[in-house]
């Protein structure tokens, strides 16, 4: 995933922890709806964990759904 990422349909939490980790701050954002509708979900029981001071930054056209279990948690001076 590193780089940009910009045609990505699934993102892995390891893979934006990584990045996270080592290249910067990233946003993850939707188009005007298409075929999912601009939505983002994070997925039942998925941890998103980066220890960076980069920041995520989720920008949804429609909705944006964290499933049960689920956490996103900067463990430095990121958000």
């Amino acid at each position: 995933m590193y780089g940009s990422p910009i045609s990505a349909n699934t993102l892995n939490a390891a893979d934006i922890a990584a990045f996270l980790n080592t290249m910067g701050s990233l946003v993850v954002e939707t188009n005007a709806p298409g075929a999912d509708a601009g939505d983002i979900e994070i997925r039942n029981n998925v941890a998103i964990s980066w220890s960076s001071s980069n920041s995520l930054t989720f920008n949804a056209v429609r909705d944006f759904a964290m499933l049960q279990g689920s956490s996103i948690q900067s463990n430095n001076t990121g958000s």
